[in-house]
């Protein structure tokens, strides 16, 4: 007999009160030979080594049928491929629920978004899902319809006025260490599920990224095409990755800020209201951020100009992006919320975690609800920012290690930390932010080099 199997699945009855084996089919691979064995049946050598297309060629290894709980285990190179090789036959309408015992039934299918086929790989759930390329097997993610690990991005719309209007999500990730999935959820109901085969670098995930963004995921339900829309989209991901707005509502009214001058305002297009709300979630490698917006830059000469003002503020492109967003949304000063500006950092020009804060992100902190943290923090002799309090206990970075200690040491050490901002600020001073009082701190592995000013 040989050793362990490559590939094992087993099928399982659900009309009893406890999983009764139907069939099991197993691969095993020993010296240049694939064998395949049925329950306790011989070995028989396989016509092809190749476990993958021998699993696509065989509906013993490869079908996931439905009214049964299916269980696959195997080697992690055979596992990752599942998207791709597993077969759903049949129809949707296939399961019935009246073959399931009700131990089963509360087991396998009372809390699954897709109770269609059970399977579970490695003890974690999969369902069925339509795909553009047929139906596919992919991670069960219960409430969030598909588990994706790492989700890249989240891209969320809603409008909102007299009530609440939308409700438009979609989303990008691995599925496995080789599948990208894209799922788009619409408020009306309907669902879109994309899956790709992921490329060997980090520009192959960013190209997977920017088609999501501009091209797949909402676009096709709004305009596709609309440069208003598509600019948007673009200082989304500014917002996000370079600003510091990762997984906050920006309204659709500064997305669009400064468009109107090229596009005019009939061109800006659907979305651009203070009333729309943008929300994108990213989880990216920096390295990819990097090439997205390198991707986005050459995209047009409009996102290129949005690119370049967030990788440099002092540029033509970047004052003149300041300059419009202060002639829209500077607030009135308030005594509860003031960006001081009179103390400008000389040496760097970077919104990045870690570097400058923008007003704008200063003033979301202070308006939009969130957790705030009395702390102690100290910079230690590498520049390092150490937070401690209660059941907290972290280790951040900034660009300007010796302002924040001489500002840690007017208060002996006291300050309040915001998470949901990435926000350091000494007490006393933390509602008057300037960048002598309030800090931008980067989790160690999102450190990036300083930007230098463009004068």
């Amino acid at each position: 007999m040989s050793a362990e199997p490559v590939y094992e699945i087993a099928r399982y009855g659900v009309r009893t009160e406890d999983e009764v084996l139907i069939e099991r089919a197993q691969l095993f691979s020993e010296n240049g030979e694939l064998r395949c064995r049925v329950d306790d049946g011989p070995e028989i050598v396989c016509p092809n080594n190749d476990v993958l297309a021998t699993i696509s060629a065989d509906p013993a290894l490869g079908e996931i049928r439905a009214n049964q709980v299916t269980r696959i285990t195997g080697e992690p190179a055979v596992l990752q491929e599942l998207p791709f090789v597993l077969r759903v036959p049949g129809h949707w309408d296939d399961f019935d629920e009246s073959l399931w015992s009700e131990a089963m039934r509360d087991e396998h299918c009372a809390r699954w978004v897709q109770p269609n086929r059970v399977l579970y790989v490695n003890d974690e759930r999969w369902s069925g899902f339509p795909t553009a390329d047929g139906d596919r097997m992919l991670p069960d993610g219960f409430d969030d319809v598909i588990r994706l690990t790492p989700r890249w991005g989240r891209l969320e719309f809603a409008w909102n006025s007299i009530g609440t209007s939308g409700g438009d999500q979609t989303f990008i990730g691995l599925v496995t260490p080789i599948a990208v999935v894209c799922l788009t959820c619409m408020d009306w109901g309907g669902e879109d599920v994309v899956l790709w085969r992921r490329g060997k670098t980090a520009l192959d995930d960013a190209r997977m990224f920017v088609e999501w963004l501009l091209d797949g995921g909402l676009v096709p339900h709004y305009f596709p095409g609309d440069p208003g829309l598509e600019g948007m989209l673009a200082q989304l991901f500014v917002e996000a990755s370079v600003h510091g707005c990762n997984g906050t509502v920006v309204p659709g009214s500064l997305l669009a800020a400064g468009a109107e001058a090229e596009l005019g305002w009939a061109g800006l297009g659907w979305g651009s209201e203070d009333s729309s709300e943008w929300r994108l979630d990213l989880d990216l490698d920096p390295a990819v951020i990097e090439v997205v917006l390198d991707l986005l830059a050459q995209r047009s000469p409009r996102l290129c100009d949005i690119v370049t003002a967030a990788r440099y503020p002092e540029s033509r492109a970047g004052r003149a992006r300041e300059a419009r967003l202060q002639e829209m949304y500077e607030p009135e000063p308030e005594p509860t919320s003031v960006w001081d500006l009179s103390a400008p950092d000389n040496q760097c020009a970077s919104y990045r975690p870690g570097h400058l804060i923008h007003w704008i992100h200063f003033n979301h902190s202070m308006r939009e609800p969130s957790v705030a943290i009395p702390v102690t923090a100290a910079v230690d002799d590498d520049g390092l920012v150490h937070i401690e309090g209660d059941d907290i206990s972290l280790v951040r970075w900034n660009h300007r290690p010796a302002l924040l200690r001489d500002a840690l040491h007017r208060f002996g050490g006291m300050a309040v930390w915001k998470p949901r901002w990435h926000i350091l600020a000494v007490p006393t001073e933390a509602f008057i932010g300037s960048a002598r009082t309030v800090f931008s701190l980067a989790a160690l592995d999102e450190k990036t080099e300083c930007l230098p000013r463009r004068d």
